[in-house]
């Protein structure tokens, strides 16, 4: 992957860039030794691409090509762009209008930056706890959805007070698993699901409210249901 045609292709007209981030995807995933001597030069254009929200087909490139760099070359490689890749990914992620597949690839991509870059993403959570929740809900694919679930999971155990704010958006996210097959979560994201919900359930009781109330007030029946047959309720 020669830097500078590369380089220029990241900036060519949309449907040039689309096809471009696209085959840098696929390569760093299987040839990341290619692509690893042209990172620093081109994983700026990458993100700077994350804003080309009027050409969706680029900007969903952009952010499915970053969530492969980062699962692939790791934290320290892409460190330095971590903070303007999330500023742009919470953007797209806190507006409204956004296509269902781009908001798809940035919910996966910051699931995988909360795994991998979880100290530095935590610290902003606040932006983004709620609108995350809410399109984890969304994503009806179990391994994309498992990815992105683990890394919001992650983010609250380093800042869990943006998730505790936001209650309501995650169990919407948990009980959106039940129209799915399988309809619960692999066991290792079950068991940190469970640790969010007792935090939960301890600070409803805090408040003089109990969790069957709060759930019962909230939520359809077969979804109340759902909760107490795979988690526990106090």
């Amino acid at each position: 992957l020669p830097s500078p045609p590369t380089q220029k292709c990241l900036k060519d007209e949309p449907a040039v860039r689309q096809s471009s981030l696209a085959l840098m995807g696929d390569m760093i995933k299987s040839s990341p030794e290619f692509v690893a001597p042209a990172i620093p030069t081109l994983l700026p254009l990458v993100v700077e691409n994350l804003s080309q929200r009027e050409h969706r087909k680029v900007c969903s490139n952009a952010a499915w090509a970053f969530g492969e760099l980062i699962t692939t070359m790791g934290d320290m490689v892409v460190s330095q762009q971590v903070e303007p890749a999330l500023t742009r990914l919470v953007t797209i992620l806190n507006s409204e209008d956004v296509h269902p597949n781009v908001m798809v690839n940035v919910t996966i991509t910051l699931g995988k930056l909360g795994r991998i870059s979880t100290d530095r993403v935590a610290p902003t959570f606040h932006t983004f706890a709620e609108t995350m929740c809410l399109a984890v809900a969304e994503i009806s694919d179990t391994y994309e959805k498992n990815l992105a679930f683990e890394g919001l999971c992650m983010i609250a155990q380093r800042n869990p007070q943006p998730l505790m704010e936001s209650a309501h958006q995650f169990v919407v996210a948990v009980v959106s698993w039940a129209e799915l097959e399988p309809n619960e979560p692999p066991q290792q994201l079950k068991d940190m699901l469970q640790a969010i919900l007792t935090a939960f359930h301890q600070q409803m009781i805090a408040s003089g409210t109990t969790p069957t109330d709060f759930y019962s007030q909230r939520f359809e029946q077969h979804h109340c249901a759902y909760l107490a047959q795979n988690y526990i309720i106090q």
